[in-house]
């Protein structure tokens, strides 16, 4: 991954489904295993690790810019 990759991320209750409708969450890729993204309506904007679950729920990641 490269900075300003965009991350797919699939959520539990979309899991199952099909095609875009598996995305429930976007982010952007920062560098350093580190991602800019919100998850939870009313939180800020932070910054969180790319751990292990987000990348057991990753889908894709699409190069933009």
């Amino acid at each position: 991954m490269t900075n300003r990759d965009l991350l797919f991320i699939s959520t539990t209750t979309r899991r199952k489904k099909k095609g875009i409708h598996r995305i429930g969450h976007v982010a952007i890729y920062i560098g350093n295993n580190k991602m800019l993204h919100t998850y939870r309506q009313g939180k800020k904007v932070q910054i969180s690790t790319i751990n292990t679950y987000w990348r057991s729920v990753l889908i894709g990641v699409k190069r933009v810019l």
